[in-house]
């Protein structure tokens, strides 16, 4: 453990406190419990090697092959995260959420990471590790009064897990108080490729964006917001919600251009705020050989980022 401070968490002059023992001594809540009595911050070792061995397994990588562990865990490493949801707390720190490990991360309100939750720490649902392929968490949103955070995977879990109905996506309700976590199935429509955002109306009301990922063509597209109800449910089994349509992108913004609707925003209580993801106006491989061209709209315009404001 180190104190944390402003100028460099890693400081060499820092005080650190190393905690060893046996396994299942209760190691964890020791550090836990003293980095917070302290203000000092803490790295769950534990917590790493544990993931590691984790990932190596699914990989199906032998555990003694040192050369194939060290190449997972630059894999892994942290500074390799893909950030996709966005959430402003309260008292100025904000939350993001990560779409490969898949984790949460909470920042201070000067950029230093203060937490993490993972599938692997029993921050969030640990099925949430059988995410598939950069289909991580990708919507998130927190409550006015920051005691509560939501977040959505991009995709249903992968087919060979027993979790959830098919075609439905994971959704949790994460208590910041009393870290309890409700876990939730949001269904997609027909021909939906998945969930970009979320954003939150009350304490149990969240608006979901959903789409595919095609361009609209003769403004046939799924680019769709829905309210969804969020009851108390068991803990440790998803409840699979029911949603209403609150704006269809493709028959209230005329012409509308984009493949990737992926932000969203409530704008005080009458109007919400669509932004869509551009990929910088580039795309890759068109050509079979990696070469980047620029990304075209069906209107031979290139794309680029645009805010749609929408009325409740």
């Amino acid at each position: 453990m180190r104190r944390q401070n402003k100028e460099d968490l890693y400081m060499s002059n820092g005080i650190v406190i190393a905690v060893d023992g046996p396994g299942g001594a209760g190691k964890g809540e020791l550090t836990r419990r003293l980095a917070s009595s302290l203000s000092y911050a803490l790295l769950d070792s534990g917590a790493i090697y544990r993931v590691l061995a984790y990932a190596a397994r699914k990989a199906g990588l032998a555990l003694f092959d040192e050369d194939s562990l060290c190449q997972e865990a630059a894999v892994m490493n942290r500074k390799g995260i893909d950030p996709e949801g966005l959430a402003l707390m309260p008292d100025g720190t904000f939350w993001v959420s990560d779409e490969y490990g898949p984790f949460l991360m909470h920042f201070s309100s000067d950029g230093y990471c203060l937490e993490m939750r993972s599938p692997f720490n029993y921050g969030i649902p640990e099925v949430y590790a059988c995410r598939r392929p950069n289909r991580g968490m990708e919507g998130l949103c927190a409550n006015r009064s920051g005691t509560l955070l939501y977040g959505a995977l991009q995709s249903p879990i992968a087919d060979s897990v027993d979790y959830a109905p098919k075609n439905s996506v994971p959704l949790c309700a994460i208590s910041l108080e009393g870290n309890d976590v409700r876990e939730y199935a949001y269904p997609l429509d027909k021909g939906a490729e998945g969930v970009s955002a979320l954003a939150c109306l009350n304490d149990s009301t969240l608006l979901v964006l959903e789409r595919d990922g095609r361009f609209p063509i003769n403004g046939k597209a799924l680019k769709r917001v829905y309210k969804v109800v969020l009851p108390d449910c068991i803990p440790n089994k998803p409840f699979l919600l029911s949603k209403e349509l609150v704006a269809d992108l493709m028959v209230g913004i005329p012409d509308y251009p984009h493949d990737k609707a992926e932000g969203l925003a409530v704008i005080g209580d009458s109007v919400i705020a669509v932004a869509n993801d551009d990929d910088f106006g580039i795309t890759a491989d068109c050509d079979g050989k990696g070469t980047y061209v620029p990304k075209l709209c069906p209107n031979g315009k290139l794309d680029c980022n645009e805010v749609y404001f929408i009325p409740l």
